[in-house]
């Protein structure tokens, strides 16, 4: 289901991370989302007004903060994102896991869905060719560095690289 909707990088962001608290606790609170985000409680009430007034969430006084089932969607899309950058990113560009999450964090607002898709079968794909071809990480890392040492997978030169 595709929910037209324009959304700051920013306002993702609490969707996601209520989503993620959601997930790991019975409550989420406005601070929660404050320590998640490691912003100040009235960044976050801000937002979560404009959110409520989108129709993305539930945010009254006294009753916990729930996503919409429309923020919802959104939230699991951006967060789904995310995880594929991420994997990308550590497994195939190899980077560390910090370094990784952080990319993925910044990225995943400008990625189309269909795109991250693309990015999770390049994943899947790379993985099956170390296997095959018992490509070690330290090699990986020698091939996708452009280390003249490491194995290509591409046979003969690279154009612009002769």
């Amino acid at each position: 289901m595709d929910i037209p909707y324009s959304l700051s990088p920013s306002l993702e962001d609490y969707l996601e991370a209520m989503y993620l608290l959601n997930e790991s606790t019975s409550t989420v609170r406005i601070k929660d989302i404050a320590d998640t985000l490691g912003v100040k409680m009235p960044s976050v009430i801000g937002a979560l007004k404009v959110l409520k007034d989108r129709g993305y969430i539930r945010y009254e006084k006294s009753l916990p903060l729930t996503l919409t089932p429309d923020g919802s969607v959104i939230a699991e899309s951006v967060h789904k994102r995310h995880r594929i950058l991420a994997e990308f990113l550590e497994k195939t560009v190899m980077l560390s896991h910090s370094e990784a999450d952080a990319t993925a964090c910044r990225i995943e607002h400008i990625l189309s869905p269909d795109t991250a898709v693309k990015f999770e079968n390049i994943t899947l794909f790379l993985d099956e060719v170390r296997e095959k071809e018992h490509i070690s990480k330290e090699e990986w890392k020698l091939i996708i560095s452009g280390n003249k040492s490491g194995r290509r997978l591409v046979k003969g030169p690279v154009k612009g690289t002769e």
